[in-house]
C-alpha cells in the first residue's frame, strides 16, 4: 500500500467524570450529580487513509483540548492517538479507541482512555455505539497508572456540520 490521500475532521464530545469511580455509568451518574462535566475538542489527522482503513495497527493523530474544572480547566491534548475499528478477536467487537495525555493545572500527568464499543446487537443500537465514549482518566502519564475517574463522554449529532 503507498501513500495515499489523508483527511482531517474535528469533532467535540462532553459528558461526566466521576472522580475515583471506576465503573463508566455508574461514574456518569455520579459525574451529574457531582457537578463534574468533561469536553473535548479535537481534530482527527488521519495521515494516510487507505492504510488507516486497511490496517487495524494504523493509527490517526489526535489533537485538540480537553476540558475538565476539576483538574484545572483546559489543557492541550500531548501525543494523542485515534484508532478507528481495530477488531478484538474474543469478541468480535469493533472498536474507536481516543488516548492521550495531558498536564494538569498543577503540573501532573494525566491519561484518557476511552473506547466506543461498536457491536451488532439485536435491534438498532448503532446510533448509541457510535455516540458513547466508555472513559478513565488515569493519573500518570498512561493507562497503567491509578484511575482517577470514570464516566461517559457523547457525541452530539447536532454538532455534525
Amino acid at each position: 500500500m503507498g501513500t495515499g490521500p489523508g483527511l482531517e475532521f474535528d469533532e467535540s464530545m462532553s459528558g461526566w467524570i466521576g472522580i475515583g469511580e471506576k465503573e463508566f455509568v455508574e461514574g456518569r451518574i455520579a459525574g451529574q450529580q457531582e457537578n463534574t462535566p468533561i469536553r473535548f475538542d479535537a481534530k482527527i489527522i488521519i495521515d494516510d487513509l487507505d492504510k488507516f482503513i486497511h490496517l487495524p495497527e494504523h493509527q490517526a493523530r489526535l489533537e485538540g483540548t480537553v476540558t475538565f474544572s476539576p483538574l484545572g480547566a483546559s489543557s492541550a491534548m500531548e501525543d494523542g492517538v485515534f484508532n478507528l475499528f481495530s477488531v478484538d478477536p474474543a469478541t468480535g467487537m469493533r472498536l474507536m479507541i481516543y488516548a492521550f495525555r495531558f498536564t494538569a493545572a498543577n503540573g501532573k500527568p494525566y491519561f484518557l482512555y476511552g473506547q466506543k464499543h461498536i457491536k451488532d446487537d439485536p435491534g438498532f443500537d448503532l446510533l448509541e455505539d457510535m455516540t458513547t465514549l466508555f472513559t478513565t482518566i488515569h493519573e500518570g502519564p498512561d493507562k497503567h497508572g491509578p484511575v482517577y475517574g470514570a464516566g461517559q463522554i457523547f457525541f452530539a449529532l447536532n454538532d455534525v456540520p
